[in-house]
């Protein structure tokens, strides 16, 4: 059951990709702005949900890990994984707005 919720390896970037997309196609300005959009685009939803799918992840496992050994998921999540998945959001929302900009100059 599991499996029907988890993320699957080519579909991990793709809301990023095609909120990035549609930031560059709908933004009329510059290269770098539209580039900018599409990284808030892309970057915004894991910050403001990103906490809420840790602490909801970690918190399942509260009742059979020890505390020391859920301390230290939090710490290596929020420290490291957590900064590392906002980049990546960002990155693939950038490369989004790239092409949705690219194609918004073609058509016009």
């Amino acid at each position: 059951m599991a499996a029907l919720f988890a993320p699957s390896a080519p579909s991990a970037g793709s809301g990023q990709l095609v909120g990035g997309f549609v930031a560059g196609f709908l933004h009329n300005g510059t290269r770098r702005d539209a580039l900018k959009a599409g990284g808030y685009a892309g970057g915004l939803p894991i910050l403001v949900l990103g906490p809420v799918a840790l602490i909801l992840r970690i918190g399942t496992q509260s009742a059979a890990l020890p505390l020391g050994s859920i301390a230290l998921q939090y710490v290596f999540g929020f420290l490291l994984v957590y900064p590392f998945m906002i980049g990546m959001g960002s990155l693939f929302g950038g490369i989004g707005a790239f092409g949705g900009q690219w194609l918004s100059r073609k058509r016009s």
